[in-house]
């Protein structure tokens, strides 16, 4: 059997207190040893070697009681979600959020994860699924399998196109115009007010792009949006005009003093307010009145809009 270096040496120095002769006279001592006096070793002589450096749970590099248990849930497996989309549509990876919801528990707390693709612990198990782009969401259900050794890969496809929709208006925002993009039921999707754009990613299917002008519906355009696909389409409407609000003094001069402007509709409410002496606002075809205040003083004009005609409206004091 094999001994280490160590243990040699440490049985040599036993064995040599029986075997090893006396010391000669040594140079300047007067006084000679007894030739069958054994050679005792002082065991200063020697190094110490703590017990624990000698073996035990010291022996190993990783420190006692650390362990990857303190780190990483009870029965907890690596599962990595995956979200599949063409690249057309251009979705950055801080927008895809994942929300991961036990159906065991009902008291389970609910876990969040960011990017396209999110690598999580879970315990073996069902779990919902709700993967969110911006306003787009998709549910699906998937099962965990208890293995602590490997990553088990979920992939969910993302079965959406974009929608965008522009206004033919001349420039500048339209009060009380909405449009409204509505699914199969009739349920409100998706809404731009004031006659702004629309950009929004929906699931694919067939929709009805509404104009919605004082709560009047006014016309309907029928899409289909397809997986991956980009759709374009125009809002119609009524061609919209530029308006001018101007007011003058005696003698046809502009109105100089602190004044205000209000823009009512054909219902009588309120569709645009300033504090300015002259005013600018885009309308669709119909009939409005214009309010100038001016010293406490309210002064009102009507005035009707023709389809992409601009006009200028004067007020004289």
């Amino acid at each position: 059997m094999k001994k280490g270096i160590f243990h040699t040496f440490y049985a040599f120095a036993l064995s040599a207190t029986f075997i090893l002769p006396a010391t000669a006279q040594m140079p300047g001592n007067s006084t000679q040893s007894n030739p069958l006096q054994p050679l005792l070793l002082d065991s200063s002589n020697f190094l110490s070697i703590p017990k624990k450096t000698l073996g035990g749970s010291y022996s190993s590099n990783r420190l006692k009681g650390h362990s990857r248990r303190k780190f990483t849930p009870r029965n907890a497996n690596r599962v990595r979600l995956k979200s599949e989309f063409p690249r057309q549509l251009k979705i950055a990876n801080y927008d895809v959020v994942w929300f991961i919801e036990s159906l065991k528990s009902r008291n389970a707390k609910l876990k969040k994860a960011h990017g396209k693709v999110s690598t999580i612990h879970l315990a073996p198990g069902k779990y919902r699924v709700t993967l969110k782009i911006g306003r787009y969401k998709q549910h699906s259900v998937i099962r965990v399998h208890k293995n602590r050794n490997s990553i088990q890969s979920i992939s969910i496809p993302v079965n959406a196109g974009l929608l965008r929709v522009r206004t033919s208006s001349p420039g500048g925002t339209l009060k009380n115009l909405a449009i409204k993009v509505k699914d199969k039921s009739g349920t409100v999707v998706a809404s731009s007010l004031n006659g702004r754009p629309l950009k929004r990613l929906l699931k694919a299917g067939k929709y009805t792009v509404e104009t919605v002008y004082n709560n009047k519906p006014r016309n309907k355009t029928t899409v289909h949006i397809t997986r991956g696909a980009i759709k374009e389409t125009t809002a119609r409407m009524p061609q919209a005009a530029k308006v001018r609000l101007r007011a003058f003094e005696k003698g046809n001069q502009p109105l100089m003093q602190r004044s205000s402007w209000v823009v009512y509709n054909a219902s009588g409410k309120a569709i645009s307010k300033t504090k300015t002496r002259t005013h600018r606002i885009v309308l669709l075809p119909g009939t409005y009145t214009a309010q100038l205040t001016v010293h406490g003083k309210k002064i009102k004009k009507k005035f009707k809009v023709a389809s992409g005609r601009n006009k200028t409206v004067s007020i004289y004091l």
